[in-house]
Formats: C-alpha cells, structure tokens, sequence
C-alpha cells in the first residue's frame, strides 16, 4: 500500500519520509485496529464533552427520568475524558507503530555506530590533551604552587602576630584564591563527564571528588598554627568551588534523569521500566585501566595532615591531577561493539517450545501490564469501554419500553424515541468496535512495545551523537587547548602571587598594623573574579534573616565598567570609602537637596556627601565596606525598600502618576511642591502636607492617604487600594 500511495501522491509520501512517518501508509491489521480505536474515541469523546459544555444532556426526555438515565450528564462527562485520553494514547501508537522491524533495528545499529565513532574521538582528543597538561601541570605549575602557598602561611604567621582581629577574614580571602587556582582545567573536563554521562566510568572520580570536597583550604594554609586550629575555622564554601560543584552537579543530573524518566513513564508510557537484561546505551562506551596504576591510586586517597604540611602543593593541586590522570587512563571500548539492536530483546523472557503460545502470550501481556503505564490505561480503557457498552443497552431498553407503552412517543413524538434508539444502538456497536480494538491492541502487545522501544532509543542515540559531535566541534577541536588551560592556570597564579610577593618582600623584617593588612585583602578581594567573592551582607524581614549575596556572575570589572553608569542612582546610600567621580557626588547632592553652589573641589564634594549620609533601618556595619558602588547602593536600595514613611523632600522630589477609580490619569505627571503647594488640573492651587511622620499623605479637600511600597519597582504609593492613587515616577524616566 505504501508503493500505491507514492505513485498517487510523490510529494505527500517525500514529506513523510522526511518526518520519518513514511510507515503510516502501510497496512496491517494491528494499525487497521489503532486507527479505528483512534476514530471511535475521538468522535465519542469530542460529541459527549459537547453536549455537556452546551448542557443539551440536561434536557428532560422521557428516557433521562428514570433508573441510569438520570446520570447521563455524568456518563457523558467522565466517558469523554476517558475517550480524549483513550484517542491521545491510539493516535500516538499509530504514529509510532511500524511493522517493519528490521528497518528499525538496522536505523538503531547505524545510530549506535555513528555515536561510537563519535564518542572515539572524543575520548581521544581528551586523553591526548590530559597528557600534556599532565606533563606541563608538573613542570610549569607545582613549584611555583608551593612558593605560593609558603609565602601565604608566613603572611598568616604575622597576621596573627600583628593583626589577629583580622586573621579569620586574610584566610578567608586566601582560601578563596586557592580554590581559584583549581578552575581552569576542572571547568576543561566537565563537560565530558557530563555528556558521557557513565556513572559506572566516573564513579570513582565523583566519589573521590565528593569527599575531596571537605579538604579545606583553611586548614590547609594554618596546618602550621596552633592558634587558628583552636579557632576551628570552617572551610570556606564558594558556589564556584570545584570541589563542591562535582556533587553539586551529580544531583542536578540524578534529578533531570529522575524527571525524565517519571515523565516519560506517565506521560508518555512508551518506554518499558524495567528491562530485565538491558544496560544503559553508555554503559560499555569507554573503560578505565587503572588496576595497576598506583599513582592514580594514590591520587584517590584523602589527603591527610602531613600531606598539607610537607606537600600543600599537592594537595591544592590533587583534585586537577586526578582528573586529568582519570582522562588519561580512560580508553576507547574495543572489546566488540558496545551495543547492538540485535543484542537485546524486548521480549521478557525465553519461552519454552512444549508451553501454549495463547498462554505464553497472556503472560508476556501480564508482564507488560505490570511494566507499563499505557498498557494498565490500555486495560482501563476496555473497562470503561465496557461499562459504556453496558450502560447504553440499558438506555436501549429504557427508549424501547417508552416506545412500546407510547405514554411520551405519541404523534411527533415518535422520531426523536426512534432517533434516540438508532443513537443508543450507533453508541453501543462503537463501543463494542473499540473494546475489541483496545483487545487486539493489548494481545499485540509485544509488538506494540518492540516498535515504541526501537523508536526511543533511535531519538536518544541520535540526541546523544548530536551532542558528542557538538563537543569535537567545540570543545576538543582546538589542539592547542591544554597550553590554553595550563596558561589561564598560570595567569591567574601570577595575578595572585604578584600581590602575595609585593607584600612579602615589602615587609619583610618589618613591623607591620592592621592598616597594612587591610590594604593587602583589599588587594586580594580586589583580585578575585566578581562571581567568587565572598562579601555578603546579612538583614533582617519579618523576623526572618535573609543572606544579600553581593557576587553577581555578570558584573563587569569594578572600574570602568558599564555598570558603573548607573551605580549610584539610589540617594538614601553610604557611600563612604567609595571612588566616586566629581559628577556622582554633584548628582547625589543635587538629589538629596543639597545646595553647594561655590563648591568645585572633590574633597569638600566628598565631605558635603558624608555629613548628609541618611540613616537607613537594617543597615549594619558591614554594608558600609562592599567595595563595588552598585551593589552598595543595590543593597542600601533594597534595605530601604521597608521603609513605609516618606518625607516631604522625597514627595517634593518625584513626580506623581494619578490613577483614579483603576484608570490613570490623561491630565499627565503631579508635581507636590517643596513649599506645600499643589496645582492641580481640576480644582486650581491647594495645600498638601505629611501626617503621622509621613505615613499619612494629607491634602485639602480629601481625607488623608496611607502611604505605602510599590512592591514590584520599590517606589511609593499615595492612596494604595483607594478610589485615589499617586504611583511615584522617577524625574530623569519619565519628563
């Protein structure tokens, strides 16, 4: 039939072959019986749900008055959801269904070839390159580690001698940077462990990084200290941490691939479970020889005191030479093809010959029933059909008794009991057309199931292939990306050691104060990546606190950045000890109403803008030292936000948006004068004024309004929920 069809429609039949829905013009008794299932459900479904949304099953007939029939609403409710349900279930397993195995398994083979040439060169561009970053990580990289990590330990030793207070905050800062080091080649082969995703493969390396998560870097720099290890400082946490990403990552994944399967059971159904003698697709693409290799070994065992003492270097650096060893010993599986279609069946089980085949069949049904969502809906479905069948013949006796008595079928009345009979007896023979549908389909059920399975695992592979070529084409395409690692370790290195040596040769022999050591971690914090640094600020809402973390992965570079444009548009701020320009301070006057007319040098701009620092509620000492101008004055913005009085500057200061009885006002903006002037479009000029330390709005002619916080903007509201709201508007925004 399918040749027919190309010969009639050539174009229609090229587009099904391009959706790869080529087998739907094929013939079989199994898809005769879907597409019948398809077109009874769907018809009954679409006409019963009908007559209910157009309430017609409400009308009183003589055959609804009585028995069953009063709950024929209800039936033709529940039996069109069941229908709908039954008609998404057939249409799906006829879009599915191809009777052509053979080409199906032949379309899996190719894919799973194509996947394991793909992921071949993968695993060898990636072990090449861990090689040579092996090699280079040694030569280049672990010497200077160790002079670095020695000139910080004798940095801690004189902190704690000179400084303690700030002792607990230099180690933080440090440790910070340690963990900073491991980055550039940890990040490099993430995305291979996360597209094999082979837990069998990377089980020990993720179990080995899940514990190295707990080696702090702390304890690593005051192993040598008496006093920090009385302190019990805690390890310090970064959501950047390698260390801590790997587990972190493992549960994302554990979580997706837990979604995806409860899913794919419920929703879809299609793919089995349980497969008693299946494994993952991935599970046999690659292997690890390292039975023998004791230096692999050793990098899976914890590190332990003395290790941190005499080797800190290796220490800092074993979750980066573990990966990469890993990747090294990794190799393509060449014992034979990883997977064949022709390998596994999707049958359970081996039958025996001397065994009935009806009763082998109603076991394989059985087993796929306790398998499989869409088979136990599949059973529902004959069930209900049934219950339909059932409660219609009974309605067919109901009209045949009130045509026979003729007590409500007199005259006129006669076609529609005829009609509603020939309705009853159409519904009837549909439903038995479709219970015996959903039979065949339910006896067939291995068939069903091969085909639905086969298609799956074509999607995975080819989604699994598109993404391992995806990451030759990028990721392992470039020769030179392990000297680009090695580089970008070696950068950020020097960006710390530079500032590390600077203030270990500068003082030197020396007696230093806590200024100098807080100039030195203002050179660290300053150092760091904007996403790892650790200032957060801590406030208060409700009783509950609330961690402000300042470290945003998009901002720019504390200087010159275009963020910078915008820093310090909220006048309520400390702005102490910040680098603001000649500009930022006039504007941030200006806006606070302070007149300095004759005023031109930046150091009295400075001290004008420090003696009019406002008082903001929440705001604790801490927030006063976050070096960045906009996350200052976000978190200054964000504190101020619960702050439900106004004063009369800052009414003076907006622009008001009236919106009265729910509509805004076309009159446009109100202006509330700083002398207590209003002018208004309608009544002419009024008085207004603040009650109640300005939680009360008061102006002549209307009863006072509550002042309020526009929770989505942090603007002010006059009036919130009255027949009379003032909504504030920015100057700059919106004149």
């Amino acid at each position: 039939m399918g040749s027919l069809f190309e010969r009639l429609w050539p174009d229609a039949h090229w587009w099904l072959r391009v959706c790869h829905l080529e087998h739907l013009v094929e013939f079989s008794f199994l898809r005769l019986m879907l597409f019948i299932g398809s077109v009874i459900s769907g018809v009954f479904g679409l006409t019963w749900l009908l007559d209910v949304m157009e309430l017609r099953c409400f009308e009183n007939k003589p055959w609804t008055q009585e028995g069953a029939g009063k709950y024929t609403c209800s039936v033709k409710f529940l039996g069109g959801l069941m229908m709908l349900m039954m008609f998404w279930h057939s249409i799906m397993a006829l879009v599915h269904f191809d009777k052509n195995l053979d080409r199906l398994k032949q379309d899996r083979k190719k894919c799973i070839d194509d996947m394991n040439s793909q992921i071949g060169v993968a695993l060898t561009h990636a072990t090449s390159q861990a090689k040579r970053l092996c090699e280079l990580l040694e030569i280049q990289l672990v010497q200077q580690v160790r002079g670095h990590i020695h000139k910080m330990r004798n940095i801690l030793q004189k902190c704690e001698q000179f400084c303690p207070e700030e002792f607990n905050n230099l180690v933080e800062l440090m440790a910070n940077h340690l963990h900073h080091l491991r980055k550039p080649a940890m990040k490099k082969f993430e995305k291979l462990v996360l597209a094999f995703n082979q837990e069998a493969v990377f089980y020990d390396l993720t179990q080995t990084l899940r514990q190295q998560k707990q080696t702090s870097m702390v304890k690593l720099l005051t192993i040598q200290s008496e006093h920090a290890r009385s302190l019990q400082l805690p390890r310090t946490k970064t959501a950047h941490d390698p260390e801590a990403a790997r587990p972190l990552l493992d549960q994302d994944q554990q979580l997706a691939q837990g979604l995806q399967s409860w899913c794919s059971s419920v929703y879809r159904g299609y793919r089995k479970k349980r497969r008693t003698s299946k494994t993952s697709f991935t599970s046999n693409l690659a292997q690890v020889a390292f039975s023998h290799d004791e230096k692999l070994k050793e990098l899976l065992r914890e590190p332990t005191e003395e290790d941190m003492r005499s080797k800190p270097e290796a220490v800092l650096l074993r979750p980066v030479s573990l990966v990469l060893n890993y990747f090294e010993k990794i190799q393509p599986f060449v014992h034979g093809e990883p997977l064949h279609a022709e390998d596994e069946e999707v049958t359970i089980g081996t039958p025996s010959q001397e065994e009935n085949p009806y009763r082998q069949q109603a076991n394989k049904v059985y087993v796929h029933l306790t398998d499989s969502p869409l088979y136990v809906s599949v059973l529902f479905g004959v069930v209900c059909s049934v219950a339909l069948l059932l409660f219609h013949f009974h309605m067919a006796v109901v009209v045949l008794h009130v045509i026979r008595t003729g007590d409500h079928c007199s005259s006129l009345g006669m076609w529609s009991c005829s009609m509603e009979l020939v309705r009853v007896i159409t519904v009837m023979i549909g439903m038995l057309c479709h219970t015996v549908s959903l039979l065949v389909i339910l006896w067939n059920v291995d068939k069903l199931d091969q085909v639905l399975e086969l298609t799956e695992d074509i999607k995975e592979f080819k989604k699994t292939k598109d993404q391992i070529e995806l990451l030759n084409k990028n990721d392992l395409a470039d020769k030179d990306l392990d000297m680009k690692t090695l580089e970008d370790a070696q950068k950020c290195l020097q960006g710390q050691s530079g500032i590390v040596e600077e203030f270990f040769l500068r003082h030197t022999g020396q007696q230093l104060d806590a200024g100098d050591f807080r100039s030195f971690m203002q050179e660290l914090r300053d150092a760091l990546p904007c996403d790892e640094k650790p200032c957060s600020v801590t406030t208060s809402r409700g009783g509950t606190e609330y961690t402000v973390y300042t470290a945003v992965p998009s901002e720019e570079s504390e200087t010159g950045g275009p963020l910078e444009a915008a820093s310090v548009e909220f006048t309520q701020g400390d702005y102490s000890g910040l680098k603001l320009s000649v500009a930022e301070c006039k504007s941030l006057l200006q806006r606070r109403d302070i007149q300095i007319p004759h005023v031109t040098e930046k150091s009295d701009l400075l001290r004008a803008l420090h003696e009019t620092n406002p008082h903001v509620p929440g705001a604790q000492s801490g927030t006063a030292r976050i070096p960045s101008k906009w996350k200052r004055c976000y978190i200054y913005a964000e504190l101020d936000s619960k702050r439900q009085h106004i004063a009369e500057a800052e009414v003076a200061h907006f622009r008001w948006r009236l919106v009265y009885h729910g509509r805004p006002s076309s009159m446009g903006l109100r202006h509330f004068q700083k002398n207590g002037v209003f002018v208004s479009p309608h009544f002419g000029e009024t008085r207004w004024s603040l009650l109640h330390g300005g939680r009360f709005f008061e102006m002549q002619g209307i009863d006072p309004l509550q002042v309020s916080r526009n929770a989505d903007n942090w603007g002010w509201v006059i009036g919130a929920e009255t027949s009379t709201e003032y909504h504030s508007a920015e100057v700059e925004q919106d004149l």
